[in-house]
């Protein structure tokens, strides 16, 4: 997902997963940050990605919709709580 990102410029990094809503929230880097479009990356293709990978996965967000929203207990900034690795 995220060099296919990067070619436009941006950037994508994993910030934390919500296991009781299943949304997982990414933080948008590069041109993605602050771009009108991002919400359309985030919803059609980003979220297509994980969720054929990863079922457990029922949204996606951008930290900058709720920089306030809280890593799952366990769930390291960074860390991949799916262990999906290079599947995705």
């Amino acid at each position: 997902v995220s060099e296919a990102v990067q070619e436009d410029g941006g950037d994508v990094a994993f910030s934390s997963f919500d296991a009781m809503s299943g949304t997982v929230w990414l933080e948008m880097k590069g041109s993605c940050k602050g771009c009108p479009s991002s919400s359309g990356t985030l919803k059609d293709f980003i979220f297509k990605a994980l969720s054929h990978f990863v079922p457990e996965v029922k949204a996606v967000k951008a930290t900058s919709e709720a920089p306030e929203h809280a890593a799952t207990p366990g769930t390291a900034p960074g860390q991949d709580p799916f262990n999906v690795g290079d599947r995705v």
